[in-house]
Protein backbone atom coordinates (compact mmCIF):
# COMPACT_ATOMS: atom_id res chain seq x y z
CA UNK A 1 0.00 0.00 0.00
CA UNK A 2 2.42 2.56 0.80
CA UNK A 3 4.38 1.70 -2.26
CA UNK A 4 1.29 2.36 -4.60
CA UNK A 5 0.74 5.82 -2.57
CA UNK A 6 4.60 6.66 -3.38
CA UNK A 7 3.94 5.29 -7.24
CA UNK A 8 0.85 7.62 -7.25
CA UNK A 9 2.75 10.60 -6.31
CA UNK A 10 5.85 10.13 -8.35
CA UNK A 11 3.00 9.75 -11.87
CA UNK A 12 1.37 13.43 -10.33
CA UNK A 13 4.69 15.21 -10.40
CA UNK A 14 5.73 13.69 -13.35
CA UNK A 15 2.38 13.86 -14.69
CA UNK A 16 0.48 16.66 -13.38
CA UNK A 17 -1.88 16.44 -16.60
CA UNK A 18 -3.86 13.59 -15.19
CA UNK A 19 -5.05 16.00 -12.20
CA UNK A 20 -6.02 19.17 -14.43
CA UNK A 21 -7.26 17.43 -17.76
CA UNK A 22 -8.93 14.40 -16.81
CA UNK A 23 -12.19 14.77 -15.29
CA UNK A 24 -12.87 13.26 -11.94
CA UNK A 25 -14.90 10.40 -13.08
CA UNK A 26 -13.35 9.24 -15.49
CA UNK A 27 -10.97 6.17 -15.25
CA UNK A 28 -7.95 7.12 -16.95
CA UNK A 29 -7.44 10.15 -14.38
CA UNK A 30 -6.46 10.45 -10.76
CA UNK A 31 -9.95 9.58 -9.68
CA UNK A 32 -9.94 5.91 -8.88
CA UNK A 33 -6.79 6.15 -7.16
CA UNK A 34 -7.80 9.16 -5.40
CA UNK A 35 -10.64 7.30 -3.96
CA UNK A 36 -8.93 4.32 -3.22
CA UNK A 37 -6.04 6.16 -0.98
CA UNK A 38 -8.73 8.19 0.74
CA UNK A 39 -11.68 5.95 1.21
CA UNK A 40 -9.60 2.33 1.49
CA UNK A 41 -6.43 3.93 3.19
CA UNK A 42 -6.28 7.17 5.02
CA UNK A 43 -10.10 6.55 6.34
CA UNK A 44 -8.86 3.41 7.43
CA UNK A 45 -5.76 4.19 9.22
CA UNK A 46 -7.67 3.23 12.61
CA UNK A 47 -8.78 0.35 11.64
CA UNK A 48 -5.59 -1.55 10.27
CA UNK A 49 -3.78 -3.10 12.96
CA UNK A 50 -0.38 -2.44 13.14
CA UNK A 51 2.78 -4.43 15.19
CA UNK A 52 4.42 -2.35 17.62
CA UNK A 53 7.72 -2.42 16.23
CA UNK A 54 6.07 -1.41 12.56
CA UNK A 55 4.17 1.54 13.85
CA UNK A 56 5.41 3.90 12.00
CA UNK A 57 4.06 2.35 8.84
CA UNK A 58 0.89 3.65 10.36
CA UNK A 59 1.63 7.32 9.66
CA UNK A 60 3.78 6.23 6.46
CA UNK A 61 0.33 5.33 5.05
CA UNK A 62 -1.14 8.49 5.83
CA UNK A 63 1.81 10.42 4.85
CA UNK A 64 1.58 9.07 1.04
CA UNK A 65 -2.12 9.91 1.10
CA UNK A 66 -2.03 13.48 2.21
CA UNK A 67 0.31 14.54 0.03
CA UNK A 68 -1.84 12.96 -3.08
CA UNK A 69 -4.52 15.29 -1.51
CA UNK A 70 -2.20 18.45 -0.81
CA UNK A 71 -1.05 18.34 -4.87
CA UNK A 72 -4.90 17.84 -6.36
CA UNK A 73 -6.08 20.50 -3.69
CA UNK A 74 -3.05 23.05 -5.02
CA UNK A 75 -3.76 22.63 -8.27
CA UNK A 76 -7.32 23.46 -7.65
CA UNK A 77 -8.85 26.83 -8.95
CA UNK A 78 -12.23 27.34 -8.13
CA UNK A 79 -12.81 30.36 -10.91
CA UNK A 80 -10.78 29.02 -13.70
CA UNK A 81 -12.94 28.58 -17.01
CA UNK A 82 -12.59 25.52 -18.84
CA UNK A 83 -10.93 25.51 -21.71
CA UNK A 84 -9.17 22.54 -23.85
CA UNK A 85 -6.11 22.50 -21.77
CA UNK A 86 -7.76 22.20 -18.12
CA UNK A 87 -11.10 20.38 -17.03
CA UNK A 88 -13.98 22.92 -15.78
CA UNK A 89 -13.51 23.15 -11.45
CA UNK A 90 -17.10 21.06 -11.45
CA UNK A 91 -14.96 17.75 -13.15
CA UNK A 92 -11.37 18.81 -11.26
CA UNK A 93 -10.42 15.86 -8.52
CA UNK A 94 -10.56 18.77 -5.97
CA UNK A 95 -13.80 19.83 -6.22
CA UNK A 96 -14.87 16.53 -4.39
CA UNK A 97 -12.17 16.81 -2.09
CA UNK A 98 -13.24 20.22 -1.06
CA UNK A 99 -17.26 19.14 -0.71
CA UNK A 100 -16.11 16.21 1.95
CA UNK A 101 -13.84 19.38 3.72
CA UNK A 102 -16.89 21.21 3.39
CA UNK A 103 -18.85 19.01 4.62
CA UNK A 104 -17.55 18.14 7.53
CA UNK A 105 -17.62 14.38 6.35
CA UNK A 106 -15.16 11.51 7.18
CA UNK A 107 -12.01 13.14 5.47
CA UNK A 108 -12.39 16.28 7.75
CA UNK A 109 -12.76 14.29 10.82
CA UNK A 110 -9.87 12.51 10.10
CA UNK A 111 -7.68 15.43 9.48
CA UNK A 112 -8.41 16.50 12.74
CA UNK A 113 -7.96 13.58 14.58
CA UNK A 114 -4.53 13.21 13.05
CA UNK A 115 -3.26 17.07 13.67
CA UNK A 116 -4.59 16.60 17.27
CA UNK A 117 -2.48 12.70 17.34
CA UNK A 118 0.46 14.08 15.91
CA UNK A 119 0.37 17.20 17.94
CA UNK A 120 0.04 15.38 21.17
CA UNK A 121 2.51 12.61 20.16
CA UNK A 122 5.15 15.38 19.71
CA UNK A 123 4.70 17.12 22.62
CA UNK A 124 5.06 14.15 24.78
CA UNK A 125 8.37 13.59 22.39
CA UNK A 126 10.06 16.93 23.20
CA UNK A 127 11.95 16.93 26.56
CA UNK A 128 10.20 18.07 29.16
CA UNK A 129 12.88 21.25 30.14
CA UNK A 130 11.05 23.06 27.63
CA UNK A 131 14.20 23.96 25.55
CA UNK A 132 11.63 22.17 22.23
CA UNK A 133 14.67 20.00 21.36
CA UNK A 134 13.82 16.16 20.76
CA UNK A 135 16.02 13.59 22.45
CA UNK A 136 18.35 11.60 20.97
CA UNK A 137 16.41 8.57 21.88
CA UNK A 138 13.34 9.40 20.30
CA UNK A 139 11.02 7.02 18.61
CA UNK A 140 11.83 6.81 15.02
CA UNK A 141 7.95 6.94 14.40
CA UNK A 142 8.08 10.56 15.51
CA UNK A 143 9.75 11.05 12.32
CA UNK A 144 6.80 9.81 10.12
CA UNK A 145 4.56 11.65 12.57
CA UNK A 146 5.93 15.36 11.96
CA UNK A 147 5.98 14.60 8.43
CA UNK A 148 2.43 13.39 8.54
CA UNK A 149 1.62 16.41 10.56
CA UNK A 150 3.10 18.78 8.00
CA UNK A 151 1.07 17.02 5.24
CA UNK A 152 -2.27 17.68 7.01
CA UNK A 153 -1.85 21.30 7.89
CA UNK A 154 -0.81 22.25 4.51
CA UNK A 155 -4.16 20.64 3.38
CA UNK A 156 -6.06 22.66 5.97
CA UNK A 157 -3.89 25.78 4.97
CA UNK A 158 -5.14 24.93 1.29
CA UNK A 159 -8.33 24.58 1.29
CA UNK A 160 -8.63 27.61 3.67
CA UNK A 161 -7.06 29.68 1.06
CA UNK A 162 -9.46 28.89 -1.54
CA UNK A 163 -12.85 28.50 0.19
CA UNK A 164 -13.93 32.05 -0.54
CA UNK A 165 -13.55 31.13 -4.29
CA UNK A 166 -15.16 27.77 -3.62
CA UNK A 167 -18.08 28.94 -2.28
CA UNK A 168 -18.39 31.93 -4.98
CA UNK A 169 -18.39 28.65 -7.58
CA UNK A 170 -21.07 26.76 -5.21
CA UNK A 171 -23.31 30.16 -5.81
CA UNK A 172 -23.31 29.89 -9.03
CA UNK A 173 -26.74 28.66 -10.19
CA UNK A 174 -25.77 25.80 -12.88
CA UNK A 175 -23.42 24.50 -9.09
CA UNK A 176 -26.36 22.37 -8.01
CA UNK A 177 -24.21 21.43 -4.49
CA UNK A 178 -23.34 23.09 -1.38
CA UNK A 179 -21.12 23.11 1.39
CA UNK A 180 -20.61 24.64 4.78
CA UNK A 181 -17.26 26.87 5.01
CA UNK A 182 -14.12 24.73 6.65
CA UNK A 183 -13.43 28.24 8.93
CA UNK A 184 -16.49 27.52 10.30
CA UNK A 185 -15.91 23.66 10.71
CA UNK A 186 -12.56 23.92 12.09
CA UNK A 187 -13.66 26.45 15.16
CA UNK A 188 -17.03 25.25 15.92
CA UNK A 189 -17.43 21.52 15.01
CA UNK A 190 -18.31 18.92 17.55
CA UNK A 191 -15.29 17.18 16.04
CA UNK A 192 -13.24 19.78 16.48
CA UNK A 193 -13.96 21.07 19.70
CA UNK A 194 -13.52 17.53 21.13
CA UNK A 195 -10.08 16.57 19.79
CA UNK A 196 -9.35 20.87 20.80
CA UNK A 197 -8.10 21.72 17.25
CA UNK A 198 -7.34 25.47 17.45
CA UNK A 199 -5.15 25.24 20.45
CA UNK A 200 -3.61 22.17 19.16
CA UNK A 201 -2.31 24.19 15.59
CA UNK A 202 -1.72 27.02 17.77
CA UNK A 203 0.68 24.77 19.30
CA UNK A 204 2.32 23.29 16.46
CA UNK A 205 3.60 27.25 15.89
CA UNK A 206 6.08 26.31 18.56
CA UNK A 207 7.69 23.38 17.21
CA UNK A 208 10.93 24.57 16.39
CA UNK A 209 13.34 21.78 17.42
CA UNK A 210 14.70 21.33 13.48
CA UNK A 211 14.59 23.22 10.12
CA UNK A 212 12.44 20.58 8.97
CA UNK A 213 9.48 21.40 10.90
CA UNK A 214 9.32 24.80 9.98
CA UNK A 215 7.41 24.83 7.24
CA UNK A 216 4.81 22.61 9.78
CA UNK A 217 5.15 26.24 11.86
CA UNK A 218 4.13 28.34 8.76
CA UNK A 219 1.55 26.07 8.06
CA UNK A 220 -0.18 26.12 11.42
CA UNK A 221 0.20 30.05 11.89
CA UNK A 222 -1.72 30.56 8.36
CA UNK A 223 -4.27 28.48 9.21
CA UNK A 224 -4.66 30.15 12.75
CA UNK A 225 -4.69 34.13 10.62
CA UNK A 226 -7.52 32.59 8.29
CA UNK A 227 -9.56 31.79 11.55
CA UNK A 228 -8.52 35.16 13.35
CA UNK A 229 -9.86 36.92 10.64
CA UNK A 230 -13.03 35.01 9.97
CA UNK A 231 -13.80 33.99 13.67
CA UNK A 232 -11.65 35.91 16.17
CA UNK A 233 -13.81 36.52 18.44
CA UNK A 234 -14.33 32.83 19.04
CA UNK A 235 -10.71 31.91 19.13
CA UNK A 236 -10.42 33.89 22.30
CA UNK A 237 -13.54 32.59 23.89
CA UNK A 238 -12.15 29.10 23.48
CA UNK A 239 -8.55 30.19 24.88
CA UNK A 240 -10.22 32.17 27.71
CA UNK A 241 -12.58 28.82 28.24
CA UNK A 242 -10.95 25.26 27.78
CA UNK A 243 -12.72 22.25 26.65
CA UNK A 244 -11.74 19.26 28.40
CA UNK A 245 -13.00 16.00 27.58
CA UNK A 246 -15.59 14.38 30.49
CA UNK A 247 -14.67 10.77 29.05
CA UNK A 248 -18.20 9.94 28.75
CA UNK A 249 -19.83 8.24 25.98
CA UNK A 250 -20.45 9.62 22.33
CA UNK A 251 -19.95 12.71 20.82
CA UNK A 252 -20.97 15.91 22.20
CA UNK A 253 -19.36 14.93 25.72
CA UNK A 254 -17.34 17.40 26.62
CA UNK A 255 -18.03 20.31 28.68
CA UNK A 256 -16.60 23.89 29.24
CA UNK A 257 -14.21 24.36 32.22
CA UNK A 258 -14.28 28.21 33.73
CA UNK A 259 -11.59 27.93 35.80
CA UNK A 260 -9.04 30.67 36.08
CA UNK A 261 -5.83 28.62 35.84
CA UNK A 262 -7.15 26.38 33.13
CA UNK A 263 -7.88 29.88 31.01
CA UNK A 264 -4.48 31.35 31.81
CA UNK A 265 -2.53 27.34 31.21
CA UNK A 266 -4.07 27.62 27.24
CA UNK A 267 -3.08 31.34 27.01
CA UNK A 268 0.23 30.60 27.98
CA UNK A 269 0.11 27.90 25.52
CA UNK A 270 -0.54 29.85 22.55
CA UNK A 271 1.86 32.80 23.95
CA UNK A 272 4.42 30.44 24.01
CA UNK A 273 4.51 29.03 20.75
CA UNK A 274 4.03 32.01 19.49
CA UNK A 275 7.34 33.17 21.40
CA UNK A 276 9.14 30.46 20.55
CA UNK A 277 9.64 31.47 17.30
CA UNK A 278 11.16 34.78 17.57
CA UNK A 279 13.13 34.03 20.94
CA UNK A 280 14.46 30.45 19.27
CA UNK A 281 17.17 30.46 16.92
CA UNK A 282 16.84 28.70 13.82
CA UNK A 283 18.74 26.06 12.70
CA UNK A 284 21.96 27.18 10.32
CA UNK A 285 21.65 26.82 7.12
CA UNK A 286 25.47 24.98 7.05
CA UNK A 287 24.14 22.31 9.38
CA UNK A 288 20.75 21.29 7.97
CA UNK A 289 18.60 18.56 9.65
CA UNK A 290 19.05 15.07 8.03
CA UNK A 291 16.79 13.02 10.28
CA UNK A 292 13.79 12.30 7.51
CA UNK A 293 16.35 11.93 4.78
CA UNK A 294 18.34 8.88 5.89
CA UNK A 295 15.10 7.56 7.77
CA UNK A 296 12.39 7.79 5.25
CA UNK A 297 14.53 8.89 1.72
CA UNK A 298 12.95 12.25 2.09
CA UNK A 299 14.69 15.68 1.34
CA UNK A 300 16.14 17.25 3.83
CA UNK A 301 14.05 19.69 3.58
CA UNK A 302 10.20 20.54 2.09
CA UNK A 303 10.73 21.17 -0.92
CA UNK A 304 8.46 24.10 -1.53
CA UNK A 305 6.60 23.99 -4.69
CA UNK A 306 6.01 27.64 -4.62
CA UNK A 307 2.30 28.07 -3.29
CA UNK A 308 3.78 29.01 0.07
CA UNK A 309 5.62 32.15 -1.35
CA UNK A 310 2.34 33.25 -3.49
CA UNK A 311 0.05 32.80 -0.51
CA UNK A 312 1.69 35.77 1.64
CA UNK A 313 3.11 37.55 -2.19
CA UNK A 314 5.62 40.05 -1.07
CA UNK A 315 5.07 40.19 2.23
CA UNK A 316 8.92 38.69 2.75
CA UNK A 317 10.81 40.51 -0.40
CA UNK A 318 13.90 41.30 2.00
CA UNK A 319 14.95 37.84 2.06
CA UNK A 320 15.01 34.85 -0.63
CA UNK A 321 12.00 32.34 -0.68
CA UNK A 322 14.50 29.58 -1.55
CA UNK A 323 18.03 29.47 -0.92
CA UNK A 324 20.17 26.57 -2.51
CA UNK A 325 21.78 24.08 0.78
CA UNK A 326 25.40 24.77 1.27
CA UNK A 327 27.32 21.78 0.84
CA UNK A 328 24.64 19.60 -0.55
CA UNK A 329 26.45 19.09 -4.21
CA UNK A 330 22.67 18.83 -5.38
CA UNK A 331 19.41 20.88 -6.09
CA UNK A 332 17.75 20.91 -3.09
CA UNK A 333 16.30 24.16 -2.04
CA UNK A 334 15.75 25.54 1.11
CA UNK A 335 12.74 27.10 1.83
CA UNK A 336 12.63 30.42 4.14
CA UNK A 337 9.56 29.17 6.49
CA UNK A 338 10.86 30.51 9.58
CA UNK A 339 10.87 34.08 8.09
CA UNK A 340 7.69 33.55 6.59
CA UNK A 341 5.74 32.15 10.04
CA UNK A 342 7.39 35.47 11.80
CA UNK A 343 5.49 37.49 9.02
CA UNK A 344 2.38 35.51 9.53
CA UNK A 345 2.82 35.70 13.52
CA UNK A 346 3.05 39.29 13.06
CA UNK A 347 -0.10 39.83 11.42
CA UNK A 348 -2.00 38.40 13.56
CA UNK A 349 -0.97 40.68 16.44
CA UNK A 350 -1.18 43.28 14.41
CA UNK A 351 -4.82 42.11 13.42
CA UNK A 352 -5.71 41.58 17.10
CA UNK A 353 -4.35 44.60 18.44
CA UNK A 354 -6.59 46.45 15.33
CA UNK A 355 -9.92 44.22 16.62
CA UNK A 356 -8.89 46.16 20.39
CA UNK A 357 -9.30 49.05 19.25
Amino acid sequence: TISFGKLVNATLTSLPVLIYKVPMWQYCGIGPYLKFLVDHVLLRLDVRTYKKECEHQKWEMAAVSLDVIGKILQDFNPLESRSKLRVSPMDHPGMALMLQLGNGDLLFKMLVKIIAKAEGEISKALDADGDALLSESVPEHIIYIEKVLILALRIFDISLEKEVAFHKLLNRPSSGRSSKYISGLLLESIVSRENDIVISIAKCIGFVHNSAVQEMCFHAARIINFLSHRGGKLIVAMAEQPVSRSGVGGAGDFKQQTTNSGAVSRRYEICKAFAMQFSSEHLKADSPETRADSRMGMETTPSGSGFAGAMIQDDVKASPSRQRAPGSGSAVFQEDWSTKCKVVLIQILLNSLANQQ
